[in-house]
C-alpha cells in the first residue's frame, strides 16, 4: 500500500469513535466518543444524533483525552501532547493537504467508502511546537496543566524556537545542539532535544 492509498484509507487517527473526556477550564469533564479527522483537521465526536460533528469549544478546554493521548487546542485547531512539563509542552500538530478538489467533498467521499478521482492527491505533514502552559487557579496537582493562546506562548519547535522557550539555558542548548548533531527535520532528535531541555529547569 502507498502512502497515498494509507491516507486515503485511514483519514482519521484513530480507528475508530473512542471514548474521550473533554476537560474544560472552568472544572467539567464531558465523556464523548471522538476521533480527529486528519482531513478537515478536526477534533470530531458523535452527538445525540447519532452523527459526526467538529468539536470547536477552543477557548473554553483545557484539554482532550482519547485513551493514554492527549490533546490541547492551537488557536482554531488540536495538536497532541507528545511530553510536557508544569511549564512547556511539545506538541505535534498533523496536517493533510488536499488538491484536485476541497476538504469537504474529499472527507464526505472518504466516509462514504467512497474512491478519490485520479486527479485528487493528498500529502500528510506535521509540526512540532513548543507552548508555553499556565496553572489555573485551584487546579490539582498531578493534571495536566493549562494553555494560554497567545501568540508568544507558541513556538514552532526549531532552533530558535528552543532558544526563545528557554533563554536562561542558551549556551548549554546550542552547546547540547551542536555535540549531538541535533537535525530538526528530525522528530527523534527534536524529542531528545525537548527532554534534554525540560531537565534544565
Amino acid at each position: 500500500m502507498t502512502a497515498q492509498d494509507t491516507i486515503k484509507s485511514k483519514h482519521y487517527l484513530f480507528p475508530d469513535f473512542s471514548r474521550g473526556v473533554v476537560y474544560y477550564k472552568e472544572g467539567a469533564a464531558v465523556r464523548h466518543d471522538m476521533n480527529y479527522n486528519l482531513i478537515m483537521d478536526e477534533m470530531q465526536f458523535i452527538n445525540e444524533k447519532d452523527k459526526q460533528a467538529a468539536f470547536y469549544d477552543f477557548d473554553k478546554v483545557e484539554y482532550i483525552s482519547i485513551g493514554l493521548r492527549r490533546f490541547i487546542p492551537l488557536d482554531v485547531d488540536y495538536a497532541e501532547v507528545v511530553m510536557d512539563t508544569d511549564e512547556v509542552a511539545l506538541v505535534l500538530k498533523r496536517y493533510t493537504k488536499v488538491s484536485g478538489s476541497t476538504r469537504g467533498k474529499v472527507n464526505k467521499l472518504l466516509n462514504n467508502g467512497e474512491q478519490l478521482a485520479d486527479n485528487v492527491t493528498l500529502s500528510s505533514d506535521s509540526t512540532y511546537y513548543l507552548v508555553r502552559l499556565i496553572k489555573p487557579k485551584g487546579i490539582r496537582k498531578g493534571i495536566f496543566k493549562g494553555l494560554a493562546l497567545s501568540q508568544n506562548r507558541v513556538v514552532e519547535a526549531l532552533y530558535g524556537g528552543f532558544l526563545k522557550v528557554y533563554s536562561n539555558h542558551k549556551a548549554q542548548i546550542e552547546k547540547f545542539i551542536k555535540e549531538e548533531g541535533i537535525n530538526f527535520n528530525n522528530a527523534h532528535d527534536i524529542i531528545r532535544l525537548a527532554e534534554y531541555c525540560f531537565k534544565l529547569d
